[in-house]
Order: C-alpha cells, then sequence, then structure tokens
C-alpha cells in the first residue's frame, strides 16, 4: 500500500511540473506574439534564453499593416 501511494504521489507531482511548465510556455508564447506584433517595419526582437540559445525575429520593411 505504501508503494502504491508513493508512486500516486510521484505520478502526481510529475503532472504538476508538466503542467506548470506548459502554462510558463504558454505566457511565453503569448508574450512574444504581443512584442512582435507591436514591432515596426524593419524592427528587431533579439532575446537571449538562459540555456543560452537565441531568439532573433526581425520584421520585413516592406509589411504593410
Amino acid at each position: 500500500m505504501a508503494v502504491l501511494a508513493s508512486e500516486t504521489f510521484g505520478l502526481a507531482g510529475l503532472w504538476l511540473r508538466l503542467r506548470s511548465s506548459i502554462q510558463h510556455a504558454d505566457l511565453h508564447h503569448r508574450l512574444l506574439v504581443d512584442l512582435t506584433d507591436g514591432l515596426p517595419p524593419g524592427g528587431a526582437l533579439l532575446e537571449q534564453r538562459p540555456d543560452g540559445t537565441r531568439l532573433a525575429v526581425i520584421t520585413s520593411s516592406d509589411v504593410i499593416h
């Protein structure tokens, strides 16, 4: 019985971490969309992530809104 309870709590912990990670990624996605929507033609958004990866978004200068 103790093993079953331990496994249940372990799975619940994993599920909560996954849910939190997905929510964080969703918020980050919405933030990036909002930021890029506000960029002027020819503007750029550069992001350095904690894991060392980089994201660069550059808008075309010939885009008509």
